[in-house]
């Protein structure tokens, strides 16, 4: 991934993010179907563990990347700003 532009693959993040809901919504449905088997099934909870890594990493990228390139004082050679 060193090679890619991040400009590129910000372009993936609404594809990211719609598959992220999805997955949300199927795991509710699932456990709300049957929430005595998934809440003792010890495998489902690291799935929802490293959902949360997944969407708190995600979340911090985005705001730290954008608020970092609002507070540089030289807008024109930031590289999130560029199109």
């Amino acid at each position: 991934m060193k090679g890619v532009p991040l400009r590129s693959a910000r372009r993936f993040i609404p594809w990211a993010m719609a598959g992220f809901s999805i997955n949300l919504l199927t795991g509710l449905i699932f456990f709300i179907s049957q929430p005595q088997q998934y809440a003792t099934n010890v495998s489902m909870w690291f799935k929802v563990l490293f959902l949360l890594i997944a969407g708190i990493n995600a979340m911090l990228f985005e705001t730290s990347y954008t608020t970092g390139c609002w507070r540089s004082r030289r807008m024109r050679t930031c590289r999130c700003r560029r199109r």
